[in-house]
């Protein structure tokens, strides 16, 4: 019998009885008449087939499951007589495990929303035909349509046409991008504006969703501290629970003669209270409520131990590069030399720049055409590896562009004035023109925007010490540092230096969080408590390498991941602290006969359903957009 019946079965019964329990107590009340007599024993016997069905099959894992515990109460209800008790604490539990069993359900569902999404079949271009396949049959290389509207089902490269997509489900970025030929896509984007085709890149067992979805469905394996501790707590609770039902029948009867009937319907009280399932399933429920929520804002924790760990963090450390910054350089400043003008000076460095590829190529170039600078490109230029480019250009006459290097391989003065300007500064490119400097112009890599208040963020939630820690030189370090609010950083680090000092942090302050682009950075991720790693979409050794990943370069996904997993925890406290304490009182009152059976039943069952209902608003806890 699979779940889904079991719970049909206890529910339809259930109600049934419970109808014929009320119509009964109607007709006895009014007209005197037993309308159930002589079929109580037929009804306890349908209602009780599911509860003894799963307290065998969970007996060898765990002997006093609250099914055994349940077959034993109404069963010894019905020998002290009290057989419409037993029903009644029957139907109770059965309506309540069902509803348990739906809402915990929707909750482990809540992982799969995303893979319900994906279309199962697609549109499969052969020959020249279209021809609808099983995604799960698509094979790399095979080309797709992907209407507007559609859902993109497998990663792949767009070969043609352009759009816009939505990758809101993946990365948590409201903000569309926009893909043309060549541009990369991932499963589960919505095609927003065209139809496109696709290059199939990766079969859908690997494309990024599936992934996400077996990382969030694995991540449910490994066990929070708390988690252990509760198993551990839950196999020591319910025996002694049950040796204290036992004592309570057997010394007021044994020692003192009191009446069986009424200490051995009390000990039944006892020994329903005595299932942990309030206690079992608070943990689980609530961390993976967590990780499903950090889900849904594109953050893939890799279990519910690191969603503990988050939130007792003392300290981050950022890595630099691609982290705190866009890894992109751009034009900060230009030095003017010789009476020439910045505009003249861009010129002439786009003019030779636009022939190369190099990343301080590109952002001089991108600077010169926003600045709407004019520049030839029908000349030939000279490339000197490691060093600069060198060409004629008309009318002007020859133009270095170049390390300092450069400039001094091909005499050109260089003044201690200059070398002065040149110490400091970070990244500087020099412009000559026959054989005279005339300007200087600097880069720097672009911070990006959610990095600015990323430090007064993470102090406001108690994240007290917060260190970058890069191989950049100690200037450039100081400078990103100062711009983001960071007071601590270590700068000229080789990879192994960076594990080194991550595990002196680890001494320093007990938790440490590292932050990082996944690859690079992959050692000290490792070595720290928590390793998260940015940007991760698309980026298997990425998602792999990291404790958390997250998907998108926006760091303020970073104090709110902290935040959840603060929240997380509050409610685990609260819904074990609830727990306790009512399970306390309830046996109090079971033992001295101020509660009958059936509210022991609603105290248990009930209270898991509290817990859950506590939980389930962390699924809309969401996270902030500015």
């Amino acid at each position: 019998m699979n779940d889904n019946n079991l719970a049909r079965y206890r529910l339809w019964p259930s109600a049934i009885a419970g109808l014929l329990l009320i119509l009964d107590y109607i007709f006895l009340s009014i007209f005197n008449i037993r309308i159930i007599h002589r079929m109580e024993i037929l009804i306890l016997l349908i209602l009780l087939a599911p509860v003894f069905y799963n307290a065998v099959i969970e007996f060898k894992e765990n002997p006093f499951s609250i099914d055994t515990l349940m077959v034993i109460a109404s069963v010894s209800a019905t020998l002290l007589g009290a057989i419409h008790e037993a029903i009644l604490i029957l139907i109770l539990f059965n309506l309540s495990e069902y509803l348990e069993e739906k809402t915990t359900d929707k909750l482990r569902n809540a992982a799969y929303e995303i893979s319900k999404m994906i279309p199962k079949k697609v549109l499969k271009i052969e020959n020249g035909r279209i021809l609808e396949t099983d995604v799960e049959k698509l094979d790399i290389g095979d080309i797709i349509l992907v209407k507007l509207g559609q859902r993109i089902p497998v990663d792949g490269e767009v070969i043609l046409g352009e759009s816009s997509i939505d990758v809101s489900t993946l990365t948590g970025e409201p903000i569309p991008i926009d893909v043309s030929p060549g541009s990369k896509v991932l499963s589960g984007s919505i095609n927003l504006t065209n139809s496109i085709h696709i290059r199939v890149l990766k079969p859908f067992k690997d494309s990024t969703i599936s992934r996400i979805i077996k990382l969030v469905v694995e991540s449910h394996e490994r066990k929070a501290k708390i988690e252990r501790f509760i198993d551990r707590f839950s196999s020591i609770y319910t025996p002694i629970v049950v040796i204290l039902a036992t004592l309570t029948v057997v010394i007021p009867v044994l020692i003192f003669s009191m009446p069986l009937k009424v200490w051995a319907y009390r000990a039944l009280i006892l020994l329903v209270l005595a299932c942990p399932s309030a206690f079992i399933i608070s943990t689980p429920i609530t961390y993976f409520v967590g990780l499903v929520r950090a889900m849904k804002s594109g953050i893939i924790v890799k279990g519910s131990i690191y969603l503990e760990t988050l939130s007792n963090v003392k300290a981050m450390a950022f890595d630099k590069t691609g982290t705190l910054t866009k890894n992109k350089l751009v034009v900060s400043r230009i030095v003017t030399l010789n009476n020439f003008d910045e505009k003249e000076i861009l010129k002439i460095a786009a003019t030779l720049e636009s022939h190369s590829n190099h990343p301080i190529a590109l952002a001089i170039v991108e600077k010169a055409k926003k600045e709407n600078i004019d520049f030839p490109s029908e000349i030939t230029v000279k490339e000197i590896p490691g060093m600069g480019l060198k060409a004629l250009i008309p009318n002007m006459g020859e133009a270095i562009v170049g390390s300092l290097k450069m400039m001094e391989v091909n005499d050109v003065k260089i003044d201690n004035k200059v070398r002065k300007i040149l110490e400091n500064l970070r990244k500087a490119i020099l412009v000559a023109l026959n054989k005279r400097l005339i300007g200087i112009i600097e880069l720097e890599d672009e911070i990006k925007e959610s990095a600015i208040n990323l430090a007064d963020k993470l102090r406001s939630i108690g994240i007290r010490h917060i260190i970058m820690i890069t191989g950049d030189h100690e200037k450039a370090a100081k400078e990103i540092a100062e711009k983001v609010g960071i007071t601590e950083f270590y700068a000229n680090l080789l990879p192994e230096e960076k594990v080194k000092i991550v595990e002196e942090l680890k001494k320093k302050y007990e938790v440490v969080s590292m932050v990082g682009d996944g690859i690079n950075d992959a050692p000290a991720l490792a070595v720290s408590d928590v390793g998260i790693a940015m940007g991760t979409a698309g980026n298997d050794i990425a998602i792999e390498s990291a404790d958390v990943a997250i998907m998108s370069d926006d760091l303020r996904r970073i104090p709110y991941l902290i935040k959840l997993s603060k929240k997380v925890q509050r409610t685990l406290k609260i819904n074990l602290i609830f727990t306790f304490f009512m399970k306390i009182i309830l046996m109090l009152l079971g033992f001295l006969g101020l509660i009958p059976l059936f509210v022991a039943v609603l105290g248990d069952d009930g209270l898991t359903l509290v817990v859950i209902a506590n939980t389930i608003p962390i699924l809309k806890y969401l996270e902030e957009t500015s």
